[in-house]
């Protein structure tokens, strides 16, 4: 495949991007052609995910093994379908075999080079950032709506090490104020990589909540911010509705993804909590006045999102497979 052969894939598969056309230059020059014969093993369940593919042409199987069940398969077939894109936001493990069905193309950007490009290229990751989210969101919806249909157990995200300390450094004052220092935060992890300015504008347009355990998070329209106590994130089902995991202190529960799956999952207070939001119009306003503040809160973002798609992805295999 030559180069503008390449280019004229990625600006396919990327068309909703809006690639310059020496964005698209420098973006489409990262990938690789894998040609995989029929058969052939792609990627392992259960080793570390490399990168993203792009099918070019041609079919895999998607086989997902859970002990003491049948193996859950899947046909992935057509021109510009997406997977393995959890690793180029963060480290993740495969969760399934996924294997070339008959002669096959593929196009491949290793997770490796796709950070490497951020850091020299921010414009360009930001594109595919919000690239990402329109691919993960409508799958992590279709989850949550699968399982609504079922009993989900409880699954817990692990919380950051400082969590028990922020729970003595935050006074009752600063909890029924709901006010919030620079130090709060970055003793918390939320906004490390952000200065002292991002973080002030951040600051003077965030929304302070108390919850009390219990309550039931709304305004919906809202990114939130979990600052202290945990939040139950539920799936309504047939039964009632159960627990489906814990968000700790440091999370990030999006508003987009809170808007398309409305109905289906509801944000209930564990404990006594302190949260942050963010409305639909900052965030409006955040993108287009500042793009590069915006971008580094998308990352933020798609990391918790990444992690909550892994959550759910693993509950509905169980259910798929009857565990």
């Amino acid at each position: 495949m030559t180069q503008t052969d390449m280019e004229t894939y990625i600006q396919d598969a990327f068309a909703d991007v809006g690639f310059s056309s020496s964005e698209l230059a420098i973006f489409s020059s990262l990938f690789e052609v894998k040609i995989f014969a029929a058969k052939e093993v792609m990627m392992k369940q259960g080793d570390l995910a490399t990168g993203l593919y792009i099918l070019v042409d041609g079919s895999v199987n998607v086989n997902i093994q859970i002990p003491g069940s049948l193996p859950k398969r899947i046909v992935l077939t057509g021109r510009n379908i997406f997977f393995g894109e959890i690793s180029l936001i963060e480290a993740s493990i495969a969760t399934a075999t996924v294997q070339a069905e008959k002669d096959m193309r593929c196009l491949f950007l290793s997770a490796k080079k796709y950070r490497a490009l951020g850091v020299i290229y921010p414009d360009i990751d930001f594109k595919i950032m919000l690239k990402l989210k329109n691919i993960i969101l409508p799958r992590l919806a279709d989850n949550i709506n699968e399982i609504a249909k079922n009993k989900a157990e409880f699954i817990g995200i692990d919380a950051p090490g400082s969590c028990k300390l922020v729970k003595k450094t935050l006074s009752e004052h600063l909890l029924h104020q709901a006010g919030i220092t620079q130090a709060l935060l970055r003793f918390l992890g939320v906004f490390n990589d952000f200065n002292d300015e991002e973080l002030l504008f951040l600051i003077n347009n965030m929304t302070g909540v108390v919850l009390e355990k219990g309550a039931l998070l709304t305004g919906q329209q809202s990114s939130w911010f979990i600052i202290r106590g945990a939040m139950q994130v539920l799936v309504a089902n047939q039964d009632g509705g159960s627990q489906l995991m814990i968000m700790p202190p440091g999370k990030l529960i999006d508003a987009q993804l809170l808007t398309l799956v409305q109905g289906k999952v509801h944000c209930k207070a564990q404990n006594d909590m302190l949260l942050f939001c963010l409305d639909e119009d900052v965030l409006n306003t955040l993108r287009q006045t500042h793009p590069s503040l915006y971008h580094r809160y998308l990352k933020l973002a798609m990391s918790s999102l990444a992690q909550f798609f892994t959550v759910t992805n693993k509950k509905l295999v169980q259910i798929d497979s009857g565990c």
